[in-house]
């Protein structure tokens, strides 16, 4: 007797990422983004919240919403800004609430398909678009704000064992939290990046906002600013490319190397703002131009230590 049997050959199926658009306009204190209703048109059976989903919050706004993630929520790219028509509302993503609590683990893991880079994308006018859940990264980031007029805020934290975070775009986004990587930071495109802020400073102490990444701090394009004093990784390896600006705005910074021919200036109104540079020991030639053009206040003193060789 002669056993014969069927062996079926087929195509692996491929993975596809949910694309979902959030369909809430009216003012919102409390938004929940794992209602399944709130994305998409009705009977919707999904929510954003696996690797490489696109969610976007680009709905035309009437009102501000605060969108409660209460739990953590898996996406590859996230689009976010208020619609043409009104143009200045706010979206704002919040960590949310837990069994009614407020709770600090609803957050943002932003996880595209494969090794590809995730994605955070800022439309519209809004005045303040804000991300103050906390952010896990599984692959590298690409920030792109799109417009001249709104801002983007990072508020909640950006983590990541190895992940490099690039700006891009020309519009402006703020770090107003810290960021913790392994990777570096890369700054493209003619908008503005502010690292740091004293946004919310009330007179008490001032809040701890030293970012801590391993990697290099590289502006090649545009404006990286700092907001707050001794902001940047003492360690870190800044190259300032031509045409790029890197403005110390009042703030004292200690930094590993500088390079680069672009611009360092001080924007601020204060004497003797110190930029302190040489403290990874290495050597750096740095052919640009230091600049305090405003007033005869906005100086800039500039203190070379380490075993390294700055040359101009």
């Amino acid at each position: 007797m002669v056993a014969a049997a069927l062996l079926a050959v087929g195509t692996v199926p491929v993975s596809r990422a949910a694309n979902l658009t959030w369909n809430q306009t009216g003012y919102n204190p409390a938004a929940d983004w794992t209602a399944k209703a709130n994305w998409g048109s009705a009977g919707n059976l999904f929510y954003p919240d696996a690797e490489g989903d696109t969610a976007s919050l680009t709905a035309d706004l009437s009102a501000d919403n605060i969108i409660n993630l209460g739990k953590s929520v898996r996406l590859g790219t996230l689009n976010i800004g208020d619609g043409p028509v009104d143009g200045y509302n706010s979206y704002i993503i919040s960590a949310g609430l837990v069994g009614g609590a407020a709770s600090t683990y609803g957050s943002l893991v932003m996880d595209s398909l494969g090794s590809a880079s995730s994605a955070i994308n800022k439309f519209g006018l809004g005045a303040s678009d804000e991300i103050s859940a906390g952010i896990y990264l599984n692959n590298d980031l690409v920030v792109t704000a799109n417009t001249l007029g709104g801002v983007l805020r990072f508020s909640g934290g950006i983590r990541s064992s190895y992940g490099n975070l690039t700006f891009d775009g020309a519009g402006k986004v703020i770090l107003q939290s810290q960021v913790i990587t392994g990777g570096g930071i890369t700054k493209n495109g003619s908008g503005t990046l502010q690292v740091g802020t004293t946004a919310g400073f009330d007179g008490g102490l001032l809040p701890s906002l030293a970012m801590i990444y391993s990697g290099s701090t590289n502006i090649n394009a545009g404006l990286l600013q700092l907001g707050f004093l001794s902001v940047l990784p003492q360690r870190t390896a800044v190259t300032v490319a031509a045409g790029a600006t890197f403005d110390v705005n009042n703030y004292a910074v200690t930094i590993g190397s500088l390079s680069g021919a672009g611009t360092v200036r001080n924007s601020g109104g204060t004497a003797n703002t110190m930029l302190t540079v040489g403290r990874d020991d290495t050597s750096s030639t740095f052919s640009g131009v230091f600049a305090a053009p405003v007033a005869t206040l906005d100086r800039l003193a500039i203190t070379k230590l380490g075993a390294g060789t700055l040359t101009l």
